[in-house]
């Protein structure tokens, strides 16, 4: 009778008599012998208490539909089919604590390399779905069924949605696994990289082919590769420099845009050779900026740097050459660099250099956005943003924090345990690089765990909006360590009150709370975190997951990254030393509320709809997450005979609307096969909750009435005239339509998906 007792006492917090009792934990039902162990014991247990009504009892096993389906029975139901009289709950469970002060903050961050190589995959994965799905569905036009050379691409496909999924395992992304695990994890991202970057390269050379193939196509017919190469599953990506030879001095380059919206933003390259032009598909020179290449603090002798404004439309290809020339050209403006507090001495015949001792502060600037950083640290002190009249102080730091000593609860993969408050980053004089050309500006601080690169780009996409931040972080010298970067602003966000994403589908309201602790405060930010006030956002975009806080008012913190010597006995059994060198990339917004917009007082923050990220600040994300992809024609050429048509451009005009994001465009594969491709495509879209009380410039996409509404809009020239809107899964039809009639777009924070035939 003591599980009955204790059964009683468990009702007791329950409203309904009906009462759910988990069965488990980690680690159970592992054996085959201890399922049926458990269960013959339980329905004994179970049978005895049924058969004796004095005990005024009944047990039995179930679901959590049977669980819901009870307590709808015993206390009726709303309009709605809630059970009346219970309140309901908004958010999230963050952050999780199971005892003590034991808050499992510590994962958010923990192993940060592996967290940003997940959204590489995951963008290159995404990419590569959409273009196989519109080469196979041009196929489809010129009659063409599966053949190897589809069949080889649609197995990579699927290894790699298995590959990044298992990488989602709650020991997988969160970095929480041994090393011989994290390990695997690594080089099963790697290899499904290589196939999606394969995948990408031979779409691509497909759709720009003069004429089309119609027979069978030989696997290694691509001469088009992506322009960066990782060495090894734990190696950061590096650029492939573009060579000439003395009789081919042409290279022929490829860019692909991903996403449903046309962009023209900065594409960057590697060449041999100071002495290049680029060229567009009708024989313009493109104006372009060439800039030394950099490793560490130390200028690489042969390799250039060139950058230039790159048009691709909506899932689209665009063709450029590069070309060698003889001398210099008007349209190839060279940087300036300047060092304060350097030891490094390099002379260069092709850029200006200045050792400036100057304790004024620095400047940097693009037509956007003006930033002042503070000659003696480096560090960002203001942000002007010029297209919304906006002036705000933002003073960016780093700071530390170790974990508490030996004989307490202690910091692991798991768990954020600090000894004290935050321990501000040292910075005296470090030495401090500029860059300034036509095209961009940068500035770069070298302290002892992290390179800190400020970067603002003369460019009308969604790449010139805000402040590009860059960091490589390296903390492998370093003893139960964080390093957080650390934004103080003028804003009053009261409470502090801050906005950090669930999944990059909606914004939750944070309070940070003494009573919780430090890291009780800490949550997850999978891509963007906000503080705002009545007249002003700062928004951190991130293109990794990682954690993050406002501890004070006006005070954003992201955490960048950890190493801890000891198990925290949550079951990892080990610390976390395998650090690497790391990552991370970031893009911060400063946007005016409108002045038409009503204050939102105090009293009113409880009742006051969600707050949702800009417009802006969405197109902002997407483009930093899903950035261009480069390739490069393998050969050079002696002429300008291009081997490649110019372009490729898939949608429609009018545009989709600008609240409409393609999440993905996905070709199902057979069902009794996972190499062969099927003649299903799977569409779905994402409707962007936005906020309109912020302005919205530069998106490339269209506004109500303009933008499309049928499936002939989108996809004039692809897929078959019928159509399925589906449940999520696809395993459910909701209804059928025809390409010309309207389009059942998603409300807003929902996603829509159809299935889409191959003609």
């Amino acid at each position: 009778m003591v599980l009955l007792d204790q059964y009683r006492k468990k009702a007791q917090l329950f409203r309904a008599r009906t009462v759910l009792v988990p069965l488990g934990d980690d680690f159970r039902f592992d054996k085959a012998n201890e399922w049926d162990n458990q269960f013959s014991n339980y329905q004994r247990l179970f049978d005895y208490v049924n058969s004796h009504s004095d005990l005024h009892a009944e047990l039995r096993f179930g679901t959590l539909n049977d669980y819901f389906a009870a307590l709808r029975e015993e206390t009726a139901v709303d309009a709605a089919n809630m059970p009346l009289g219970f309140p309901s709950m908004s958010g999230d469970f963050f952050t999780y604590a199971d005892r003590d002060d034991n808050y499992w903050s510590g994962y958010y961050t923990s192993r940060p390399f592996y967290k940003h190589m997940d959204r590489v995959v995951e963008a290159h994965l995404r990419g590569a779905e959409i273009l196989f799905s519109l080469a196979w569905a041009r196929m489809g036009l010129l009659g063409m069924d599966s053949n190897s050379f589809c069949e080889d691409m649609m197995s990579g496909l699927v290894g790699a949605r298995r590959n990044l999924g298992l990488f989602q395992h709650h020991d997988g992304i969160t970095g929480t696994a041994k090393d011989p695990v994290v390990i695997d994890y690594g080089k099963r991202l790697l290899e499904s990289l290589k196939n999606l970057r394969d995948i990408i390269a031979k779409s691509a050379h497909y759709m720009l082919l003069n004429t089309a193939p119609h027979g069978n196509i030989e696997p290694d017919f691509s001469a088009l590769s992506l322009d960066d190469v990782r060495d090894d599953y734990n190696a950061i990506a590096h650029k492939v420099p573009l060579t000439f030879t003395k009789d081919a001095r042409i290279r022929y380059i490829v860019i692909y845009n991903s996403l449903a919206v046309p962009r023209n933003e900065i594409v960057t390259l590697h060449v041999t050779t100071p002495s290049v032009v680029v060229v567009d598909a009708n024989g313009t020179l493109v104006p372009s900026q060439l800039s030394p290449v950099w490793k560490g603090r130390e200028f690489v002798r042969g390799v250039f740097e060139l950058c230039f404004l790159a048009d691709v439309p909506a899932l689209g290809l665009t063709t450029y050459r590069v070309e060698q020339i003889d001398g210099v050209s008007g349209t190839v403006y060279r940087a300036a660099v300047t060092l304060y507090s350097s030891e490094s001495f390099f002379d260069t015949l092709y850029f200006p250099v200045t050792h400036a001792e100057s304790k004024e502060d620095i400047r940097i600037q693009s037509p956007y956005v003006t930033a002042t950083f503070s000659a003696m640290t480096g560090m960002l002190k203001h942000v002007e943003i010029k297209e919304q009249n906006v002036s705000l102080d933002v003073q960016s730091s780093f700071v530390t924090y170790g974990t508490r000593p030996k004989g307490k609860d202690q910091s692991g993969a798991y768990l954020f345990l600090p000894d004290s408050d935050a321990v501000p980053v040292d910075i005296t004089n470090p030495p401090i690089r500029i860059v300034e050309g036509d095209l961009y500006s940068e500035l770069t601080v070298f302290l002892p765990t992290v390179e800190f690169h400020v970067r603002l780009k003369n460019s009308p996409g969604m790449d010139g909006v805000g402040l590009e931040v860059y960091n490589l972080v390296d903390v492998t010298s370093k003893t139960n360590h964080e390093l957080v970067m650390r934004l103080t602003t003028a804003i009053h966000n009261a409470g502090p009150e801050f906005y950090t994403d669930v999944n990059g589908l909606l914004m939750a309201r944070r309070h940070s709370q003494a009573k919780l602790t430090l890291q009780g405060n800490v949550y997850p930010m999978p891509t963007m975190v906000f503080i705002q006030d009545n007249y002003t956002r700062l928004s951190v975009l991130t293109a990794q997951p990682l954690g993050a806080t406002s501890l004070k008012t006006g005070v954003v913190d992201v955490f960048l990254d950890r190493r801890l010597n000891q198990d925290d006995k949550r079951g990892l059994q080990q610390g976390v030393r395998d650090n690497l060198k790391t990552p991370s990339s970031f893009r911060i917004l400063v946007e005016r509320f409108s002045t038409d917009a009503p204050p939102l007082l105090p009293h009113a923050r409880e009742t006051w709809p969600p707050s949702h990220p800009s417009l802006l600040c969405h197109h902002a994300s997407t483009s930093l997450l899903h950035p261009f992809f480069v390739l490069l024609h393998s050969e050079p050429f002696r002429l300008p005979d291009p081997p490649l048509r110019a372009s490729f451009a898939p949608m429609g005009v009018p545009f989709l609307p600008c609240d409409v994001h393609l999440l993905n465009l996905r070709t199902l594969s057979q069902s009794n096969s996972t190499r062969g491709p099927s003649n299903v495509t799977a569409m779905f879209l994402q409707r962007l909750p936005h906020d309109c009380r912020l302005k919205t410039f530069g998106v490339r996409c269209a506004f109500q009435p303009d933008a499309a509404e049928t499936l002939s809009d989108i996809f004039p020239d692809y897929f078959g005239s019928v159509y399925e809107e589906t449940s999520l899964s696809l395993m459910h039809t909701l209804s059928t339509s025809t390409k010309s009639l309207p389009l059942n777009f998603p409300a807003p924070a929902e996603i829509a998906t159809y299935k889409l035939q191959r003609r």
